[in-house]
């Protein structure tokens, strides 16, 4: 069925998972990611203007600007004539949307790769991968390299559905929920902070690391985790259990099409130290089975939820709100984990599409409070393994990436900063 685009409402609510973010960013830090498309051939930057001013369009929910009202931040249309430019790239990446027209994310062009960069109230990486891959496509086919339509991506040229823009939290949050989500705080990594964001991709075969995760007879994903929770513990400076934050897509458990918000996560958690593999690995794979299932991953969301609509926390002002979210930020937040390892998994795009397409990065801008983040994207034969750092220490990177070679899995390093010998 054919929606007109004008049935988008004027206005949002920020989702559940967004409302955190206004209230705890600063002039140094906001939740910002970054996906990006790496092409075979450099971008033609009028094209791609073309294109980006047919995808605001398509994406109503996606191109907004984030204001406030009495009771709780919202998004809505930007003024008229407002318009977003690609440009080139000369600052590291993820750095917080400051805009003074207020839209929430931007897309950046060097070279052949083709990047866009979001604030997290809008969208998460599932959501932001469908506005990239219906961008490229449309950006493809004004090259004249790709005949439309293409099979699983969104069309520029259709109109939006509703079912894009719900907040698919308060859909599926159980209102009789109730518990505590009270843990343990982790242990958090020691080290010199740095001003700049330091970002290290470790590109490998797919077949290489889906073979050694096979060897230890869990997914990608619990062996990366397993390899991470012998790293740090090995490390550990105090009691704190180790705790690596899985974000979990919610789309693959219930049944969602929006792109907005709709992820959870699952901490997996390691209280002993260790350096066997074998052992993290299946510790990580028991916990993300038993963690992350239906009933579970609805609980917890729906302890969310039901927080926010609990009537004295909708009748204080925002004032009030944004002090109470930001000091429960910084006392619990990023002090329940370790560090976060999110993985999108192998993106599959149609073969006329796929074959313009060198590899596809992904990017977690700057920790709040933890040294690290970990992001994951395959395409193809290559898996990217990108590495966020905060500390001048780069002992993670160099524990990582060794130990993927010692398994056979052969690593390529492309990072933001002069990479010595002894640093990875």
């Amino acid at each position: 069925m054919i929606v007109a685009r004008n049935t988008h409402p004027d206005w949002l609510r920020l989702d559940n998972a967004a409302k955190i973010y206004p209230a705890t960013r600063t002039e140094e830090w906001s939740a910002v990611f970054r996906l990006a498309v790496v092409l075979k051939r450099d971008i033609d930057a009028e094209l791609l203007k073309q294109s980006l001013d047919v995808a605001v369009r398509r994406f109503p929910s996606l191109y907004v600007q984030m204001r406030h009202g009495a009771f709780w931040y919202f998004l809505d249309r930007p003024p008229a004539g407002m318009v977003v430019r690609p440009e080139p790239e000369s600052m590291p990446p993820c750095r917080p949307l400051r805009d003074a027209d207020g839209v929430v994310f931007r897309v950046l062009y060097h070279g052949p790769r083709l990047s866009v960069e979001f604030f997290h109230v809008l969208t998460d990486g599932s959501g932001a991968m469908e506005f990239l891959k219906a961008l490229t496509a449309d950006y493809l086919t004004r090259c004249g390299l790709l005949d439309e339509p293409v099979s699983g991506v969104l069309s520029l040229h259709e109109d939006p559905l509703p079912r894009e823009w719900e907040d698919s939290f308060a859909r599926y949050a159980d209102p009789a929920a109730h518990g505590s989500r009270a843990e343990p705080q982790a242990w958090q990594v020691p080290g010199q902070p740095l001003k700049q964001l330091m970002v290290t991709h470790g590109l490998c075969p797919v077949a290489d690391i889906k073979r050694a995760a096979k060897a230890m007879g869990v997914t990608i994903t619990e062996y990366l985790t397993g390899l991470l929770l012998t790293i740090y513990s090995g490390q550990k400076t105090d009691n704190r259990p180790v705790k690596i934050m899985i974000p979990v897509n919610l789309r693959n458990y219930f049944p969602s099409f929006t792109l907005r918000n709709f992820s959870s996560y699952v901490n997996v958690t390691q209280e002993e130290d260790t350096a066997d593999v074998a052992s993290a690995c299946q510790l990580a794979h028991r916990q993300l089975t038993e963690q992350a299932r239906a009933d579970v991953l609805n609980h917890r969301m729906s302890l969310n939820v039901n927080s926010e609509r609990n009537v004295f926390v909708r009748l204080a002002p925002l004032p009030i709100k944004r002090l109470v979210l930001k000091a429960a930020f910084a006392m619990y937040g990023e002090n329940l984990f370790t560090a976060s390892l999110s993985n999108l998994g192998l993106i599959t795009l149609p073969e006329a599409m796929g074959r313009h397409i060198e590899r596809f990065d992904f990017t977690l801008g700057a920790p709040y409070k933890n040294a690290h983040a970990f992001a994951v994207i395959g395409f193809g034969d290559t898996l990217t393994i990108t590495v966020t750092r905060t500390i001048r220490e780069s002992w993670v990177e160099r524990a990582l990436f060794s130990q993927l070679s010692a398994a056979g899995v052969p690593v390529s390093i492309i990072a933001n900063q002069e990479v010595l010998p002894d640093e990875v």
